[in-house]
Order: C-alpha cells, then sequence, then structure tokens
C-alpha cells in the first residue's frame, strides 16, 4: 500500500492512513515576512525567489513563501566554520624582508602618478600608455588608447 501519511487504528477497527496535515495560514510568509524574520529588504528577498534560490508561491500579484522552504533555504545557505591546523601543525610563515630576493628594476620602478583617469582595481597592475610607434595606423587607436 503507498501513501505518504503515517497509519493508525481508526474507531471503527481497521488500520487508517492518517493524511498530512493540510498548510495553514501561519504556515505560509509574505515577502514582508521573511524580510522581518531574516531581517533583510524586501527588494533582496525579492532577488532571491527572482534567482530561483528561496522558493515561492506567486498568488495574484503577491508571493508567499512556506516556513519550510525558508528553513531549508536557511540551512543551504549556512556558513560552515573553517578547521584550524591541529595543535602540531603551525601554519605557514612569511619569509621576512631581509631574506627575500631583491626585485627586478621593472617591479621597483614608481607608478606614474594619476592623470585623472580612473585608477585600477586594488590588485592590478597599472600599464603604462603605448608610445606613438605603437600604434599601427587605425584611427581610431589613438582614441580608445588615450593619445588624443
Amino acid at each position: 500500500m503507498g501513501g505518504h501519511g503515517e497509519w493508525y487504528w481508526g474507531i471503527e477497527g481497521r488500520w487508517r492512513m492518517r493524511r498530512p496535515r493540510a498548510e495553514t495560514s501561519q504556515d505560509v510568509l509574505t515577502v514582508e515576512q521573511v524580510a522581518d524574520y531574516l531581517q533583510l529588504n524586501k527588494m533582496t528577498v525579492y532577488k532571491y525567489i527572482r534567482e530561483g534560490k528561496l522558493p515561492a508561491s506567486r498568488i495574484g500579484k503577491s508571493y508567499r513563501v512556506r516556513k519550510v522552504d525558508l528553513a531549508v533555504f536557511l540551512e543551504v545557505s549556512r556558513v560552515r566554520p573553517v578547521r584550524r591546523p591541529t595543535a602540531g601543525v603551525s601554519p605557514p610563515r612569511r619569509t621576512p624582508r631581509s631574506q627575500r630576493p631583491p626585485e627586478t628594476a621593472q617591479e621597483s620602478r614608481p607608478m606614474p602618478a594619476p592623470t585623472g583617469g580612473a585608477q585600477p582595481p586594488v590588485g592590478e597592475v597599472r600599464r603604462e600608455r603605448p608610445g606613438p610607434e605603437e600604434i599601427t595606423g587605425h584611427p581610431l587607436e589613438r582614441v580608445l588608447s588615450g593619445l588624443h
């Protein structure tokens, strides 16, 4: 016999299957209630729904989120603790500057001062502008390289 409920002995003297409890209004939340519960902006909750990260049902023009789905979303989004090395294992140490190999001339050359242009993102190397001899002659190449 198939089914998804639990079995019990009924008052009529035979086994009966208890049907799963129907969802009530207390089992579903509005987007605003989810946002309050998670302490997020409503637009963030809508984004999670739109991206499929948070399952929701659209009823008319509004969404409803089941508490069960919210619990699963929180469990999936849970951050696991980072394991630290055991007491007997020490973390790798950095080489002191005095023991590092000397930098090459190109690495130690100071960067040119910015000329009002956009700064490169942190971690990216600023490249020098190409000289006129490096430009092939395409009319837009001078504009694109910033030499106009």
